[in-house]
């Protein structure tokens, strides 16, 4: 769908990083009809500009299948999104993109923080992802949890 080259090169590091098993088979269910789904997004060439038409196109079970792979609470309406919230609905979570550099991924109406920091420099990304898939799993979801710590907190 959309890339440049630093966007590529962060989603191939990304991707590498090994998920806690609840976040997979929480999915499991929806997998096989989002990537039908995605396909068609790549198919369609999706970009940030066009992803909340593409997801108008859908049918409200498409909508539910995105909800529930992506884990949101809520179901999706596309009038309140913002260009990136929308995008970041039809990838997958390694591709996720904070696009308008405000310091949060826009997925759906949530707003998160990247799993791996983008301003990390590539080889330091690798390290840490290699060094994050040799811990047992609750180990490295606690190490993930507390490198997505924001710098401050504002009361």
């Amino acid at each position: 769908m959309q890339l440049s080259s630093s966007y590529a090169k962060h989603v191939e590091i990304v991707k590498e990083l090994k998920m806690h098993s609840d976040f997979t088979n929480s999915r499991a269910e929806y997998k096989d009809d989002f990537e039908k789904i995605y396909a068609e997004a790549k198919d369609n060439r999706v970009n940030l500009s066009s992803a909340k038409e593409f997801l108008n196109s859908l049918s409200e079970e498409e909508l539910t299948t995105i909800q529930h792979y992506v884990g949101l609470a809520d179901p999706i309406k596309t009038g309140s999104l913002s260009n990136e919230g929308a995008y970041n609905l039809l990838v997958h979570h390694y591709e996720r993109f904070d696009f308008d550099q405000n310091g949060l991924v826009d997925v759906g109406l949530a707003q998160t923080v990247s799993m791996i920091p983008v301003n990390m420099p590539d080889a330091e990304k690798k390290a840490l992802v290699a060094s994050l898939n040799e811990m047992e799993e609750g180990e490295r979801f606690k190490a993930m949890f507390l490198i997505g710590l924001p710098d401050r907190i504002v009361y």
